[in-house]
């Protein structure tokens, strides 16, 4: 699927650079699909250019969930945006304009605007919103919850759940509505390593629903192994996804 590195070049405590490059798809073409400048001009905002996923809901790793694909999320789907971000002691605030996808996608690509906001619920969990209005081949928009709630000192769930309007340019018809949602619970079962299970839900002409398990595993320091199996059903008609993420960091 991919293999890839990131590097971050720390100027000061006020300028960062950050460029990932590596082989992409069954081709195995060499690019960068995430590199931006991203300035602090102040400890509690920080003001982002360049190529990445406008912040919005829990953005999972795996890109192949439908509450990534459907809302636009998918492998090589970033876009080149400016952000700007806000923390304070009970929350943070995200504001993104989405300025397209560059080269010969851009006049098909997507250019609008995002937000998500969120408040800290004691030192372990956070719940919020997302919101997203985008104009490509068709308005789209959508928004929703989400929340990242440590239970216990074992226990955690990510809970998404977003609506979705795309206008069908019919004057009957309308916007073209659509539900989507993403459930995932954890559950350490020794240190380092995570049980998890997921539940995935999308409604639209056609429903879909996939139901995974799998694991995360930190073996040791800067080391992360994720591995998950999840098997989705669309109108009675079920295949299998497998994914298996390797990350160093340094």
């Amino acid at each position: 699927m991919q293999a890839d590195a990131e590097l971050a070049l720390h100027l000061s405590d006020q300028i960062t650079f950050d460029a990932d490059a590596g082989f992409y798809g069954e081709q195995r073409q060499f690019q960068s699909r995430r590199h931006y400048i991203l300035l602090i001009p102040k400890p509690n905002i920080t003001l982002r250019f360049g190529r990445f996923f406008p912040a919005y809901g829990i953005m999972i790793p795996d890109h192949t969930a439908i509450a990534r694909r459907i809302l636009g999320w998918d492998q090589n789907y970033e876009s080149y945006n400016l952000e700007t971000s806000f923390t304070w002691k009970y929350g943070e605030l995200f504001l993104t304009g989405i300025l397209g996808r560059g080269g010969e996608e851009q006049l098909t690509s997507e250019k609008g605007v995002s937000g998500r906001a969120s408040i800290y619920l004691g030192k372990s969990s956070q719940i919020g919103v997302s919101g997203l209005l985008v104009r490509g081949e068709t308005l789209r928009y959508s928004f929703g919850p989400f929340s990242l709630i440590g239970w216990t000192e074992k226990i955690y769930s990510l809970t998404q759940l977003d609506f979705q309007f795309l206008d069908t340019g019919d004057i009957f018809q309308g916007y073209r509505k659509s539900t989507i949602g993403f459930n995932e619970l954890g559950i350490e079962l020794f240190k380092g390593f995570d049980f998890i299970t997921q539940y995935e839900y999308y409604s639209d002409k056609e429903t879909s629903n996939g139901i995974g398990v799998g694991f995360q595993w930190f073996p040791r320091p800067h080391f992360e192994i994720l591995g998950t199996y999840t098997r989705r059903t669309v109108d009675f008609i079920s295949t299998d996804t497998s994914i298996l993420m390797l990350h160093y960091h340094l």
